[in-house]
């Protein structure tokens, strides 16, 4: 059975849209970090494409969802005209130490960057798990 154009939808909740694997998704994520590195160059230490459409093979819904990592949200905020310059726009997700932008046309969105202080939240999250801290990016 195909799932592409599956819509799923449950009361009260949003609709989700599934498509089939799209091998043009890495490709993508690919050119949209390269746009974002060239366009802010210092700004982010590493930016990995995530999520669903990152996995091959793996139906998704079609949003290039993109994790960037930096040392301070403050000089993400300070360059956000760069970012909406390249169609991100902010929204307020409600989660503390990290920053939401969306990217797309007429309401749908094709892209997702998230930004945070990834390090912090990690190391953070195996401590309360009595944990010792690892690196979690190769940069």
């Amino acid at each position: 059975m195909s799932r592409t154009g599956t819509t799923r939808q449950y009361p009260g909740a949003v609709a989700i849209e599934f498509s089939e694997y799209d091998p043009a998704w890495p490709e993508l994520a690919e050119k949209a970090i390269a746009e974002i590195l060239t366009a802010m160059p210092g700004l982010f230490s590493a930016i990995e494409h995530m999520g669903s459409t990152s996995v091959p093979g793996l139906a998704a819904k079609p949003i290039i969802d993109l994790m960037a990592a930096t040392g301070d949200l403050g000089n993400v905020v300070a360059r956000d005209g760069e970012l909406r310059s390249l169609g991100y726009e902010f929204r307020d997700a409600g989660m503390p130490g990290r920053l939401f932008y969306q990217r797309g046309r007429d309401g749908t969105w094709s892209h997702h960057l998230k930004t945070g202080l990834i390090q912090e939240l990690t190391d953070s999250a195996r401590a309360e798990r009595g944990l010792p801290p690892v690196p979690v990016w190769e940069v």
